[in-house]
């Protein structure tokens, strides 16, 4: 038999109770909903952009860079770069504040990076390069040395860029190699006056004379029309002057100067460092000619030295006039000493009568002359060394005083190989063979092959059990020349 089931009753109170709870949740439910989406909306849009953001840290940057919080401002320089698409800029703007913040290897770096890829910051990148190597910036020098392969590569693989070709050029030159740098400026097709002085300048070491006065003729044109006119600046003028030394037309290069410092600081370090470069320009002229005129290249090559900064080339090309032993040394002295009574820059001329002392075979008088040198300026790097290279040369050897004179010169020109040369050398004659070895290869790749100290260093391999190395630089001794008396300074 079959059994029926209970009937369903409703309750028709209950389940509109039920409903209208039901309603009621998933009203607050889509309110609430509601009521976040808008909140967030409301937030996102009143956010401020990452313009406006970039704008603000800008701001904050400008005041930072018043205030020379270097840090600071490099913190918001990079900010700036994660919310702008000019981010390039930006990591440029942060390689002139790590300079002005005296961080110049970071600085260098960073614009090296830019430099060597396409983009906004690129072309602003490799002027700012070129700039310090024409400001003659020894750290930017090696920097760019070292990445010579790199740029070299960058200028085969985008030819077009014509920025690369132009730094490219200018390590040719301060290389020695003009040759190489012509051929890197000639691949600029719309050469600015600063390239095509460049390009004078490449071709006059060339020997095409000719050649290279019309393009200092013309660069020199161009800039003394600027320099006059409303937007002339300094740099024009400084251009115009180099064109002029190119164009060999000295008097018309200092007049050009003379007339720049009536318009601006006549103490600008611009012009001082341009002037000195003028006078060892027109030296370096005289050393050129057939036959060479030493007594007047000396009397230029001290009025360069009289200024703040000295070009390196200066102590170079008198040591290289000092060293030589010609006939003209009897004038050369005549002049030095000349100089030195009239009390012109008495620390180089003491140390260029010490270099004609020592190379006569006088080395007491080369040590009183380095001693005086070192008295009129206790910073006189090239003196110190020489001075310890002469106490390590007598018999018996002074090698404590040497070594102190040599600390002193490293701490005034730490990355002058010449100095760790002597100072390795004296720590080798002193028995301190591993000490002696650090310095002497630190060193070794950056002297000249003649002045590449193989004969110590096989020497101290050998007192330290190594043998192989003993005989690798026994090999290389060999091949050298007769090693140098005195350390010159590059």
């Amino acid at each position: 038999m079959t059994t029926q089931a209970d009937p369903v009753t409703v309750n028709p109170e209950r389940t509109f109770q039920e409903a209208r709870f039901v309603f009621r949740r998933d009203l607050c439910l889509a309110s609430l909903f509601v009521g976040v989406l808008a909140a967030g909306l409301l937030f996102w849009m009143s956010r401020p952009s990452p313009a406006i953001l970039a704008e603000q840290y800008d701001r904050e940057l400008r005041r930072a860079v018043e205030r020379k919080s270097t840090d600071w401002a490099i913190h918001l320089s990079r900010k700036i770069e994660l919310l702008t698409d000019g981010a390039a800029l930006s990591r440029f703007r942060t390689a002139l504040l790590l300079q002005e913040g005296g961080r110049s290897s970071e600085a260098y770096q960073v614009a090296l990076g830019l430099g060597l890829r396409f983009g906004p910051a690129q072309a602003r990148a490799v002027a700012w390069l070129s700039s310090r190597l024409d400001a003659g910036d020894p750290l930017c020098w090696r920097i760019l040395v070292r990445a010579r392969a790199e740029i070299e590569e960058a200028t085969k693989s985008r030819g077009g860029v014509e920025s690369l070709h132009e730094l490219m050029a200018r390590l040719e030159m301060r290389a020695g190699h003009a040759a190489a740098a012509l051929g890197h400026l000639e691949q600029i097709r719309s050469p600015s006056p600063e390239t095509r002085l460049h390009l004078a300048l490449a071709l006059a070491r060339l020997g095409r004379s000719e050649s290279a006065r019309e393009q200092a003729e013309i660069v020199k044109t161009q800039m003394l029309e600027l320099s006059k006119s409303a937007s002339g600046d300094l740099s024009s003028w400084i251009m115009a002057v180099r064109a002029s030394c190119v164009a060999t037309d000295y008097d018309g290069a200092l007049a050009t100067l003379q007339e720049a410092g009536t318009r601006f600081d006549r103490t600008e370090p611009a012009l001082l460092w341009t002037e000195a470069n003028v006078y060892l320009m027109w030296a370096a002229s005289f050393l050129n000619r057939k036959p060479p005129d030493p007594v007047r290249a000396v009397e230029l090559l001290v009025k360069a030295s009289g200024y703040p900064r000295v070009p390196d080339a200066v102590p170079a090309l008198l040591t290289e006039l000092c060293m030589k032993g010609e006939t003209g040394d009897r004038k050369v002295r005549e002049t030095l000493e000349s100089t030195l009574s009239r009390g012109q820059s008495p620390s180089l001329v003491h140390w260029c009568l010490g270099v004609l002392a020592w190379s006569s075979g006088d080395a007491a008088q080369a040590e009183d002359h380095w001693r005086l040198s070192i008295a009129a300026n206790p910073q006189n790097a090239i003196s110190l060394n020489n001075l310890a290279w002469a106490l390590l040369k007598r018999e018996p050897p002074e090698l404590d005083k040497a070594l102190s004179l040599a600390i002193s010169a490293l701490r005034v020109a730490p990355d002058v190989p010449q100095v760790l040369d002597t100072r390795g050398q004296i720590l080798a004659k002193m028995g301190r063979y591993q000490e002696a070895v650090v310095d002497l290869e630190a060193a070794l790749g950056r002297l000249s092959e003649k002045d590449r100290p193989h004969a110590v260093l096989a020497d101290a391999y050998e007192k330290l059990g190594m043998s192989e190395m003993s005989a690798k630089h026994r090999r290389l001794t060999a091949l050298q020349g007769p090693q140098p008396e005195v350390s010159e300074e590059e």
